[in-house]
């Protein structure tokens, strides 16, 4: 848990004003129907419905079934005095692995190419 809290504080030293962070994870297959999350905080640090529509529409004109602040809500928010947006974006395991064996499947290279447009989407 060490490392964990030694990055957040290297992320909140490292936050300007107008920053966004994308949180990226994934969750177990067993855990919902969902492939894809996108998940918020219902607060100043929730971004603007354009970023969550953005994200929403990429995974689901590839396919996946998208829910929003389902399985899980929330994003990342280190505690700083500024002004700045946090996204999360959940992966369900089946889309990119074998859980038994922790094999990359051919879903693999599609999330990674995803997660990178949406990348590109926001920097551009």
């Amino acid at each position: 848990m060490n490392e964990y809290h030694g990055f957040i504080s290297r992320l909140s030293s490292e936050l300007a004003p107008g920053s966004l962070i994308i949180d990226c994870h994934s969750f177990p297959s067993d855990l919902a129907d969902i492939d894809i999350c996108i998940g918020y905080n219902d607060d100043a640090s929730k971004p603007e419905q354009e970023m969550i529509d953005k994200a929403t529409h990429l995974f689901d004109r590839a396919g996946f079934k998208v829910g929003l602040n389902n399985p899980y809500s929330n994003s990342i928010t280190p505690k700083k005095p500024i002004d700045y947006k946090s996204l999360m974006i959940e992966v369900n395991k089946r889309c990119y692995m074998n859980e038994g064996t922790l094999a990359r499947t051919v879903g693999y290279d599609i999330i990674s190419g995803l997660v990178n447009d949406f990348y590109r989407l926001v920097l551009a």
